[in-house]
């Protein structure tokens, strides 16, 4: 025991860029006089930091009883200082700043409060878009604490009707709004379902093997423990633990606030999930076991920390979280989970340094190509592809793979193997593939592909310059070149051609493409430009018929256009009466 404790002292001298105070925030008590942005019970569908799959989760999501419709507040005196509709992302939103410079954000709205309403539908026939980012005057819309803004919804990419709600600082990086006082209720404590241990080079061990051990997690109310024996371990070792937390009247997973990781009751790791900007959130694939959560769906939350991981969650990180035993004596590991109210999960485990020697031989593999490294622009290029990897895209320093496989479905370019998906990376890369025999008529057409689960490709984007498809990416995996020739489809859905319509009634459309995808869609009635609303996670595109807008007691042309990636474009014309 002595020895771990002198071995952590020297740890303290020569790491402190990587060892943190922790004094651990109260709960703030409704500061600055926030209020609840609804007007009903508060239970949660999701919380701050929630691990998403690409992102940290910037807001809670406040269920709304299974519908839309519900009245959405102010939380605080405020002006409205933007508002947003978009067909994917927060749908219909507003952004409200407040006399202390923080802003709070309302998403996934089914409709805005009137005069917002007539404000964001005339800026949409201006500009003849559905979608608009829109700024107003700062005094155009002034709202007081607890005003009606408008009503709940379930546009952009929401799974199910809520309001999704943010507390941002001035500098519009979001917080914690748990940390605000709302009304709600949370006495449950987090749980812990599974424990990864890592070698974390080709000398370490866990169990004697150079692999990851994950092990079941036992137990309830806060308290769990290991379904196996003690852990042996050899060399550089990291930890990882899939957790999550539940609030009080919900069954929805979410996110603890603080974990922590104590050797024989010291600590070495803690991390609090908390005021994370927009330009980090992608490193939520460094935080996550990004290869775990792909094979098994498990998030597994790592309490070691990338080379290439600038998150400023952790707080405490001795060594970046990485063990290294230097005795053979029974150690305990204690690992704390805590959420926004001071509820705790605790896994206690032992583990010993076996002191063994790894075996491993060296393998040759002739799919390594290179070594890439974090900090330095990587480059890889042969005739038939190039690969730019940018400063700071990688986590950490890899063995680069690359390879080719020929397939009789991929008429235009071989399958290039690039690297492998279970990789993650911050940002994305330059991916350049030149085609086979692609016929000239074809090269506007042409764009990057990955192959799909069920056969079918998964358009990667690109075009045709100097004899290459190029386009960026995001991930490593299979890629080859793919051409799209089809127009997408226009079926309807709540229509049918020469009905009479009345004020106010929906028409409605499936628009698809199932190649490129679609870029733009717009709606014609009698030749001028109509607000057809896209919702792209159903492939619906509505109008609803304005007596504003349309004249009375007569047949009207509805033209409806939606163009693809590579400008394919399929146009549905008929009548109806009105």
């Amino acid at each position: 025991m002595h020895i771990i404790s002198n071995f952590l002292i020297l740890l303290g001298i020569f790491i402190t860029p990587w060892l943190y105070s922790q004094n651990s925030p109260e709960k703030k008590d409704n500061p600055s006089g926030y209020t609840a942005p609804m007007d009903i019970p508060m239970f949660l569908s999701g919380n701050y930091g929630e691990i998403r799959s690409t992102h940290f989760h910037a807001g809670i999501d406040i269920k709304t009883e299974q519908v839309e419709g519900k009245n959405v507040l102010a939380a605080n005196e405020g002006q409205v200082y933007r508002i947003a509709v978009q067909s994917g992302g927060y749908g219909k939103a507003l952004y409200l700043k407040h006399p202390d410079g923080q802003v709070t954000v309302y998403g996934h709205m089914q409709q805005f409060a009137p005069k917002i309403e007539k404000f964001v539908r005339e800026q949409q026939y201006l500009k003849k878009s559905f979608e608009v980012d829109l700024y107003p005057e700062s005094d155009q819309f002034p709202f007081q604490r607890g005003e009606f803004l408008g009503f709940s919804g379930n546009t952009g990419n929401s799974d199910g009707p809520h309001l999704h709600f943010e507390i941002r600082d001035p500098s519009s990086v979001p917080l914690n709004a748990l940390e605000y006082g709302f009304d709600i209720s949370d006495k449950t404590s987090p749980k812990i379902n599974w424990l990864a241990v890592y070698p974390l080079d080709l000398h370490s061990m866990v169990n004697g093997l150079n692999e990851k051990l994950l092990v079941q997690v036992a137990g309830k109310n806060g308290n769990h423990y290991l379904t196996s024996d003690n852990i042996q371990i050899t060399g550089n070792i990291g930890f990882g633990i899939e957790t999550y937390d539940f609030l009080d009247n919900s069954d929805n997973a979410c996110s603890p606030y603080t974990i922590s990781l104590l050797l024989d009751e010291k600590q070495l790791f803690l991390c609090r999930i908390d005021s994370i900007p927009f330009s980090m959130t992608s490193y939520v694939n460094s935080y996550v076991d990004y290869e775990e959560e792909i094979i098994s769906g498990r998030k597994i939350q790592k309490l070691f920390i990338d080379p290439n991981n600038r998150l400023k969650i952790y707080k405490v990180a001795v060594n970046r979280g990485v063990l290294q035993m230097t005795d053979t004596l029974m150690h305990t590991i204690r690992i704390v989970v805590k959420d926004t109210y001071a509820n705790e999960a605790v896994l206690h485990f032992s583990i010993q340094n076996t002191a063994a020697v790894s075996q491993l031989k060296n393998k040759n593999d002739s799919t390594i190509v290179g070594r890439f490294r974090y900090n330095t622009l990587n480059v890889f290029e042969n005739q038939d592809i190039r690969i730019v990897v940018p400063r700071d895209a990688l986590f950490n320093n890899i063995d680069f793979h690359y390879a080719q496989i020929k397939n009789d479905s991929c008429l235009w370019s071989v399958i290039h193997l690039v690297h492998n998906e279970f990789t993650p990376l911050f940002k994305s890369y330059i991916l350049s593939i030149r085609p086979s025999n692609l016929p000239l008529v074809l090269q506007d057409k042409a764009l990057i592909a990955s192959p799909g689960k069920n056969g079918e490709w998964i358009s990667q984007g690109g075009e045709f310059k100097n004899g290459f498809v190029t386009t960026q990416v995001k991930s490593f995996g299979q890629f080859f070149i793919a051409v799209d020739t089809v127009s997408p489809v226009i079926n309807p859905v709540a229509f049918k051609a020469g009905d009479r319509y009345t004020t106010n009634q929906v028409i409605s459309f499936n628009i698809t493409d199932s190649q490129s995808g679609i870029r733009k869609c717009n709606g014609y009635i009698d030749k001028k430009w109509a607000l057809f609303e896209y919702d792209a996670k159903n492939d619906q595109l509505t109008y609803t018929i304005d007596d504003s807008r349309l004249e009375k007691d007569r047949s009207h042309v509805l033209d409806i256009i939606v163009t693809d990636n590579k400008d394919n474009v399929t146009n549905y014309k008929t009548e109806f009466f009105y």
